[in-house]
């Protein structure tokens, strides 16, 4: 999961030399710092996350005078594969058929899952 973040609005007049990223679980009360030293960037790839889960993440920005108060914290997001199944096709029809065969079309699905679709299964 990857989290990303503004900056400050205030930054205590002097720049921002990086950020901590704080996760807890949802139920827990315990916010647990992501990594162990200030990320300079406004982004961070979260790994080690439970599936099925829910986290939460503020952040905390840090200039040459210390740390500032925390961010509000984020909603909560269930961690997942960010792929999943895709929609189901639509307008399915008959197009052509003969003794033997039959020719189907559909419209691809509006939802691909995150990826692109790679096939189709017809079941009869």
């Amino acid at each position: 999961m990857t989290v990303v973040w503004n900056p400050p609005e205030n930054d205590g007049g002097k720049s921002i030399t990086g950020y901590i990223l704080e996760k807890k679980e949802k139920r827990s009360l315990r916010w647990v710092a992501v990594t162990k030293s200030p990320i300079p960037e406004r982004r961070m790839k979260v790994t080690n996350l439970i599936p099925g889960h829910e986290y939460q993440f503020r952040v905390k920005a840090e200039n040459e005078v210390g740390l500032g108060e925390p961010s509000m914290p984020s909603k909560p997001v269930v961690a997942k594969d960010p792929i999943e199944p895709p929609g189901p096709p639509a307008s399915l029809k008959v197009v052509d058929s003969t003794k033997t065969s039959i020719t189907l079309g559909w419209v691809k699905p509006a939802y691909d899952g995150g990826a692109p679709i790679i096939g189709y299964v017809v079941e009869m």
